[in-house]
């Protein structure tokens, strides 16, 4: 469902910017302390998330900051 939705986001954008690419980090760090959450339907795992955090979250910051100097530089 997401993958049409954005197809549908950038589209869009490109029409009025010019041509747009999309990049999506999933599965993100939504709170610092799920603990503090009284959730019973919890489906986060909090472990997961914060191991996600602080491996694969900077690889792509790493990615979006090299995108973003190619849109500038051209």
């Amino acid at each position: 469902m997401y993958k049409g939705l954005l197809g549908n986001y950038q589209q869009t954008l490109s029409s009025f910017v010019g041509p747009t690419k999309v990049f999506v980090s999933g599965d993100t760090l939504q709170v610092s302390d799920y603990n503090k959450l009284d959730w019973e339907w919890s489906m986060f795992d909090p472990e997961g998330k914060h191991k996600r955090h602080d491996t694969v979250f900077p690889r792509e910051c790493s990615k979006i900051f090299e995108m973003g100097k190619e849109l500038v530089n051209g």
